[in-house]
Order: structure tokens, then sequence, then C-alpha cells
């Protein structure tokens, strides 16, 4: 008997399973035909780096090297703003970066970007330097760059390390010190070092380091000056100011600042405005008090109208006050808002006059001004602002330069005027430790004292005051350190052989590391017994401090000499430095013959002069100086004398006592000399003797053979010099190539071309060798005018004949238009309300007076505006959003300083409401370049391409191909056989579903 209610559940169950199965058969069928309107995924972005620049190249070890990365996105989709675009420089195969730079502004497809990085250049192994240029994206390196640029050593380069400082408030009469640390930032010098200090002009004292300064290292100068006179005082330190050291720049051996010796005048007034003022009669000036207060952020109260003085600054330090003034005020007079009024008083002489006002509200006593009314403007008075000042305070207990940890300091000033507190913070390190107020008993004098000096290392104090009307005087600092210096003697310099009876310089070095030391003693010690002792020194904070010494040795042996520092520092184990320094007896040395091989030579060539030399004396002769001499003294040949006076030649020899050595000595290039003297020359040989190298009897330190050497004469024909070319007449700031011709049977040495040009300058430079015996110089014509100029060329022989060739050209102006070397914009599709950016690089000899550029909007009309140039390079920009969307063009037109101009070719950006639909057709960037449309243009939305009746845009919305004509059935063929794939799975799987279902049935009946 069947169960009815089971079969219905059956069936039930069954068409359940059908709808399952169905189900998913559409699922895996839609997979195979997409729905319309479903987008493709888009590929990765790509970067690339299309080009690097490093300038300068050569650059010189120190300087900003300027890295120029320009990228470009290769890929298929825009990188957005959030996402990163990192580029890394590397130099050589240095692990750590060199610079780095992290782009977040997002980049569009197929756009460019430079991205400017700076490097500091430094010396490698050699002069040639590789970049590596790494750009990454999303964690992936995805271009590198490889280049070389030159880096050539710095030459020697003298600067001051931080700006010179003053100790102290300049005051008439007292003493101030000026200090100053200068370093050494290129290559070593041995040459000695001049600092001098200027005031107005007039050198008052400098300073001389002898024995040079190696790279890296820096010596501190000190110098103290008394201000006789007041006013304003120009002080000026220079470094070499004789100019005697060759140097890689001399723009920064200079300092200049300004002094005021001007005194307050009065405890109760509190502030003042200082001029210069010049003529004889009444000087009137409208002044706004109130102004006036402002700029010294006092603000919102009440000028003391009544309390105005003037006082007279007399160079010999007096101070009058003047008798006739008056202060007219305004109409609009208020004395809390619009304290403005012309203010007038008699000038009875050229001085420095001080007007001196107050507010209500400042604590003193001033007394009213007696006023001469209607006084009025006269005479040939001129007046320049010097200064509008506050009062200040002045530390009247001096600072050492360090103290020890836990020292009760004492903070002690004075204020210039009635101060209603004081206060003075402390900075360890540069960070902010503890403030403390400071007591008076009068307003006047402050101090107090504080223990919470714990910790090592550098300290400053600022003492700050205030006033009852709320004015901050400018900080007042004073810097120290806590803890102990440390002093070493880092460098011991002596002769390794001195002599009895004769001074030996004896050279150290010694620095101070952590802070400033005074009143340093420095010894030199033989044998460890005290010889000289050089006393009270100051060695200013890392410098490197030259000492010599003087020692005369009394006996001979080997000697102990040192230097050593009588100073309690940190570390007592730095503070001396010994050497070995044996002293001989004196040595005779003994010239006993000279010869000369051959004795016949041709121009030119060389020729060797024999001595034999022996040592007589009571010592060891170490490093003596043997020297070659050849003369050409007297008249003719029969005349011939040895003066000793023409050096050829020269070396350096150890004679042992009693023995006996042989010397030979070179003159490389020997000349036939003066006509008179048929080529024969005077031989001689002298030995040096100095203090250093002394001898016992210098009657036989030499020795001369006349008539021992004839040379034979060279050739003494001069250089041809022919083909000169240049042009007559060139335009201003475009190069002139000046060239010739150079020939001789010898060779030509050098060809030096010499350029006077219309304002009396000079070139003086080598021409350049091309082919064919050419030589070139490009000329950079810079000045209007005639230039001459002269080519001289001299030959290979030993005469170094020359000969000399003359022109001259004329340099016109500059009417060549400017060079533009970049036009462009970015990004090149910009949102509605974003802003983009139109760029420009351009240069010109004479000057960009101006930049514009032409806009044309997407209605046709124009705006032309003018593009600034931030950077004061030779970029210019232009920055705007815009609302309109669609295509703009625009163009650039420069003009230089002279009238010509430049126009660029036009250019376009669009803006849109859909950066992946940059003409906002509907059809998607990505899909027009796909199919072959352009994404820059509307109108091909509304085409047909495969002319089947249906638009771009359509055949986009229904996903199908535009570029394929097909009848439905047809398409649905075509769809089948692109995705036979999918329809395959989806076979399968839908076999294995009715499998795993009928299965399950049988199952359920069993």
């Amino acid at each position: 008997m069947v169960n009815v209610k089971r079969s219905e559940e059956w069936l039930i169950n069954r068409n359940i399973r059908k709808f399952y199965i169905l189900s998913i058969i559409f699922i895996l069928v839609s997979s195979v035909f997409p729905p319309i309107g479903i987008a493709e995924p888009l590929p990765n972005s790509h970067l690339t780096i299309v080009n690097v620049t490093a300038t300068p190249d050569p650059a010189i070890e120190g300087d900003t090297v300027n890295i120029c990365v320009t990228i470009q996105n290769i890929g298929s989709q825009n990188i957005s703003a959030d996402q990163q675009i990192i580029i890394t420089v590397t130099i050589d195969n240095e692990p750590s970066v060199a610079t780095s730079l992290i782009d977040t502004l997002g980049l569009l497809k197929n756009q460019q970007r430079t991205e400017n990085l700076t490097w500091t250049a430094a010396l490698g192994l050699t002069q040639r330097r590789l970049l590596h240029v790494t750009v990454t994206y999303l964690g992936i390196a995805e271009a590198i760059f490889e280049g070389e640029i030159r880096i050539n050593e710095r030459k020697t380069d003298l600067l001051f390390v931080s700006t010179p400082s003053m100790s102290g408030i300049a005051t008439l009469g007292k003493p101030v010190t000026i200090t100053a640390l200068v370093k050494n930032i290129g290559k070593n010098t041995t040459q000695e070092i001049n600092v001098s200090v200027s005031i107005d002009q007039s050198l008052v004292k400098w300073y001389i380091k002898s024995s040079g300064l190696i790279k890296g290292e820096s010596f501190g100068v000190s110098f103290t000056w008394t201000p006789l006179t007041f006013g304003v005082h120009t002080i000026n330190l220079s470094i070499d100011p004789k100019k005697t050291i060759i140097e890689e720049k001399k723009s920064n051996n200079y300092y200049d600042t300004t002094t005021s010796i001007i005194p307050w005048w009065n405890t109760s007034w509190h502030y003042r405005r200082i001029y210069n003022v010049t003529g004889v009669g009444n000087l009137s000036l409208s002044v706004n008090f109130t102004a006036l207060l402002g700029s010294l952020n006092v603000v919102n109260k009440t000028f003391d109208n009544a309390g105005i003085a003037i006082i007279r600054y007399y160079t010999n330090g007096t101070l009058i006050v003047v008798n006739k003034t008056w202060f007219n005020e305004s109409s609009a007079f208020n004395n809390r808002t619009n304290a403005l009024g012309n203010l007038t008083w008699m000038i009875p002489g050229p001085s420095l006059y001080g007007v001196y006002f107050d507010v209500l509200e400042n604590r003193g006593t001033r007394s009213p001004m007696t006023e001469t009314n209607n006084l009025t403007q006269s005479g040939s008075v001129q007046a320049s602002l010097v200064a509008t000042q506050g009062w200040s305070p002045e530390f009247t207990h001096p600072f050492e330069t360090y103290y020890r940890v836990n020292k009760t300091l004492l903070i002690q000033l004075s204020t210039a005027a009635l101060a209603k507190n004081v206060t003075a913070h402390f900075f360890w390190n540069g960070h902010a430790e503890f403030n403390i107020s400071l007591y008076t008993l009068n307003n006047l004098n402050w101090s107090n004292t504080t223990k919470k000096l714990s910790k090592i290392g550098n300290w400053t104090v600022n003492a700050i005051g205030y006033d009852d009307a709320g004015y901050q005087t400018v900080p007042l600092i004073a810097g120290f350190y806590i803890g102990q210096p440390d002093l070493v003697v880092s460098v011991l310099t002596t002769p390794d052989v001195c002599y009895v009876g004769y001074n030996t310089t004896i050279t150290a070095h010694v620095r101070a590391f952590n802070t400033t030391v005074e009143h340093v003693n420095v010894s030199l010690l033989v044998d460890n017994a005290i010889k000289s002792t050089q006393r009270n020194l100051t060695i200013q904070k890392d410098e490197n401090m030259t000492l010599q010494f003087l020692w005369q040795p009394a006996t001979k042996g080997k000697h102990n000499v040192s230097v050593r520092i009588n100073y309690i520092d940190s570390n007592p184990g730095n503070n001396k430095k010994w050497k070995w320094v044996n002293v001989e007896g004196i040595p005779d040395l003994d010239i006993l013959n000279i010869s000369v091989a051959p004795t016949m030579v041709n121009e030119g060539e060389p020729v060797m002069i024999s001595t034999r030399i022996t040592n007589r004396g009571d010592g060891n002769a170490t490093n003596y100086t043997v020297v070659l001499y050849a003369e050409q003294n007297g008249v003719d040949n029969t005349s011939m004398r040895m003066g000793y006076n023409d050096e050829k030649n020269s070396t350096t020899i150890s004679i042992k006592k009693n023995e006996i050595k042989y010397v030979n000595l070179t003159w490389e290039k020997t000349k036939y000399g003066k006509n008179s003297f048929h080529g024969e020359w005077a031989v001689g040989i002298k030995i040096f003797t100095t203090t250093q190298t002394p001898d016992k009897n210098t009657t036989n330190n030499y020795e001369a053979l006349l008539h021992a050497l004839r040379v034979i004469p060279g050739e003494r024909n001069p250089p041809v010099l022919s083909n000169l070319e240049y042009p007559l007449t060139k335009e201003q700031g475009n190069p002139l190539y000046i060239r010739v011709k150079a020939t001789d049977a010898s060779g030509i040495a050098t060809v030096v071309i010499f350029i006077k040009t219309p304002n009396q300058t000079f070139v003086n430079t080598t021409m350049t060798a091309i082919e064919d015996d050419r030589y070139e110089y490009p000329f950079n014509a810079v000045q209007l005018g005639r230039h001459n100029f002269s080519i001289k060329a001299t030959d290979l022989s030993p005469n170094k004949n020359q000969s000399t060739i003359t022109g001259s050209f004329e340099v016109t102006g500059d009417k060549t238009q400017p060079t533009i070397s970049y036009c462009g914009v970015n990004p090149f599709v910009q949102l509605q309300y974003r802003q983009l950016e139109i760029r420009c690089i351009t240069t010109d000899f004479s000057g960009i007076k101006s930049v514009e550029v032409t806009i044309r909007f997407p209605d046709d009309f124009s705006e032309i505006h003018a593009m600034s140039n931030a950077s004061f390079d030779t970029k210019y920009v232009y920055t705007q959003a815009y609302e309109d969307v669609g295509k703009y063009v625009f163009s650039i037109t420069v003009e230089d300083n002279r009238g010509n101009q430049k126009t660029t070719d036009e250019k376009t950006f669009w803006v849109t409401d859909n950066l992946n639909d940059t003409d906002g057709d509907g059809m998607p960037d990505n899909w027009e370049e796909r199919y072959g449309f352009n994404p820059y243009d509307p109108n091909d939305a509304s085409l047909d391409a495969d002319d089947d009746g249906i638009t771009n845009f359509m055949e986009y919305r229904q996903g199908s191909n535009p570029l394929k004509k097909l009848s439905p059935s047809s398409e649905f063929f075509e769809r089948l056989k692109d995705n036979v794939a999918y329809l395959v799975a989806s076979i399968i799987v839908c076999a294995l579903i009715v499998i795993l279902a009928s299965y399950g049935m049988r199952r359920k009946k069993q």
C-alpha cells in the first residue's frame, strides 16, 4: 500500500531540489555571460624613471647637490593621492640612504612628475661616485636608475663656525670681549692664518695662527675692545684679510654686526626712541606713541603725554636734557588709543637724540615736561631712526666658563628702569629645567642663588624682566658648563735631532673639550725639569691652540722632551705628551770637490754635477740641505763669477761624524743664457745652515767651478699663428668662439688668450687644443662694446719661443627670444574645484621680465594671467581651480628684459567630474583606450564604429564589442566561444549536483 502523505512530501522535496539546481545553473551560466555594465578589473599601476639629473656636476664636497628625478605612470590606472611613491637615493655601495622622498600627491596614468631631492656632496674612495635611484610603489621597487657624479675635494675653506659673540652689553669705558671660532672645512693648509677685528672700519687688533689648520679642525680667537664714544659702532671680523690663502670661497671669511653704545638716561623712564640727527635748527616729527608702545607689546595702557623727555648724547659721554621741546597733540588724540601728535625740539648740533616716554601704569617719578609752545621746524635738520627700545637688564656678577656639579650659583643683575619682577630661566643642553624669581629691595638691583645645577652639560640662563605695563625684556643670556673641562695635549712636534747650543722649536697643540677654559698654564719640560711656561692662557671650547717653545740644549745625548698642561681637569691622563730627542755636537761639513758631466750639452738637456762631502765636526749631521747653482754673473764669460743666487736643484743629506758622502745633483733643463757668455756657465755647490742645522765652520760649506759647463744653443724660431677665426660681432649672452692654428717644429707647449673687456676687466686663460693643430676658446659675451684680445703661443723648445696675434670683436645687445625648456600642466586631468598647476621653466641672458599664460575655456572664453616665480629660480607657475567641465587650451608667453618674446605651442588639460571618464561621455577612459577610442573626445560616444546600428555608448552599456558587427544569434555564439571554459566548468558542476541529488533520493527510498 502506497503512503500518500510520503509521496506528497517526496514531490515537494523534488521540486525544491529542482529549484536549487536551476538556481545554481543560472549562476554558473551568468558567469559565462556577464551582466551588462560590469567593468573588467584594471591591471596594476607601474612606474618608470624617465630622467635623473644631478647638479652641479662636478660638485665640490660640502655643496648641496640637487637631484631631480622624473617619474612616469606607464600603467593603465591612476595612482591615488593616498598611495605612497617612495624615491630613495644611495651612494656607491653604502648601506645607508643618502636622501629620500615620499610622494603622496598621486599620479595619473601616462603623466610625469619631477621630484627634487638634495644631498650634501661627500668624497668617496674615488672622484666618481655612483648614484643609485630607486622608485618604490606598494612595497615593490618598480624602477631603478644608476648614474655617476664627480665630487672634487674642497680647497682650503676657512669660515666662522658660528656667529661671533660679545660678552655682556657694550658700555662706554668698559671692556667687552669678542670671541669667534674659525674652522677649516676644506683641504689642509700650512699657511699662517690672520684674523682681524675692525671697529668702524679701523683695524683694532689681529690674531695670527701659525702652522696652518688641518681639515675639520678649528681654533678660537678672542679680542678685547673698550668703547670710548657713544653711538652705533660697526664691528667687522675678517679671516685672511690680505687674501694670501687660496680658498674655495672668500665670501664666508667675513662677519659684520653693529652695536649701540647708548646708555639709559633715567630709571623712571621705561621706553625710548633713538634718532641720529644732522644739522642745526628745530626738528619736527609726527609720532604716534600708541603705535610705538604697540611695537614693544605694550597695549591698552595710558600714555603719559606730560612725561616726554628728550636727551642729547655727546660722544664724550655727556648726557644733556633738551630744554626746548613741544608735543602738539592731534585733534583726535587719545592717550590710550591714539597718542598721535607732532614732537618738536631744538637741535643745537648733530648728535644722537633719545626721546624717552612712558605710561602712567609704570612706577617711577617723571617730572612734567616744560614745553615751548608753537615751536616749528627750522634749519637744515635731518633725522634717521636708529632704534625703538625698551629698558633692559644687565648682569652685574660675571659668570665663569664652567662650574663644578652642585655649585651654588649667584645670579645678580641690574635693570635700566624700575622693574616689577625678573625671572631667571635655566636650560640644560637646550631643554628647559627650572625657573627662579630674583629678589630686589629697590626694583633696580636683583639677585638670587640656586643649588639645582646637578646635571653635567651645557647650561644657559635667560633672565627676563617685566614692568608694570607688561613690557617683557629681550632675554639676557649667559652660558656656562657644569662639570670639569677636559684639556688635551693633542700633538707634540719636535725635531728628531737638534744640536748643542742652538735654539730648537718645540710645537704643541692644546685642545679644550666641554667648555672654554681660562687661566691655563702650559709648561715645556726636558728630562722632567721645567724649562719654560706660558701662563694665563684662555683656550676656547673645541679650539686647537698652537703653542711654541724654544729650547737650547746644553749637553749631547738623548733627552725626554714633554709638554704638560698645569690644570686640574676631568682627565689628567691626557694633559701631557713626550718624545725622545737626540742632541748632537756641532757638525763641520766640508765640500771636498765638485765635477761636471758632460761639460758640453745641448740646450734643454740635463747635466749632472757631482760633489764629495765629509763631516769633520763633533756630531752627526741630519737633514742638511745641499743646493746646486748655475750662474752667468759678470759682463761676459771672461769676467765670470759665482754669487750662489740662481738655484737649479737641491737635496737633503745626513752624514755621520768622519763620514764621506757622494752627492749628485742634476740641472734638468739647461739654457744657453746670455749671448755674451757664449753658453758658458759657472756651477757651484753650497750647504745651507740654520739654527736647526748648524755648522762649526761655514767657510768650507761652498765650492764653485768657472767655465766648467758649456750649453749649445737650441732653435730660436717662434711658433706660427695662422687661420685666426672669430666673429666681428656677437649677440650678448651667446658664446663666441675664437679659433687659431698654432704650429712649430718643436711642438706647441701652450696657447694663451688675453681678452680686455670694455669695463677694463681681463680674461687670461689657456685655449683648448682641438683637431689639426687648432686651438679654441669659447668666450661668454656679457658686456656690451668692443673687446680686444691677443693670443700668445709658446713652443716646446728649451728657449720657450713665443709669438702673438691680436684681434677685436663687438658684443651687441640681446635679440634672442627667451628659452622655454619646459611647459606643462599637473595634473593633466583634474576634478572640478580642485587646483591644478601650469608650469613653465624659462631662461634668458638678459633676465625674464614677465611670464603670462593664456587660457581658453571650453566655451571659448579666454583669460590671461601672470605666472609667479615664488622659488626665485627658472620655474614659473600658475595655480587655479575650475568649475566648468571640458577641455581647456593654454599657451605661455615669455618676455625678457630686452623686449624679446616667445610663445609656446598650445597645450590642453581637462576638468572633469569623474577621473575615470575624462571627457564625460559616459564611457570609462580605460574602455575607450581598449577599443581605440579617444578618452578626450566626447563626440565618439554617439558614433557607431562597427556600423551595426548601435552607438559606441550603447555598446558599452550592453557590454558588447563596439568593433564587431554581430547578429543576436551570432553574438550569442560569439560569447559562447569566448567563454567556453566557463561553460564546460558549469556543465561539470551541474552533472555533479544531479548525481549527488539522485544518490540522495535513492538512499531515502531505501
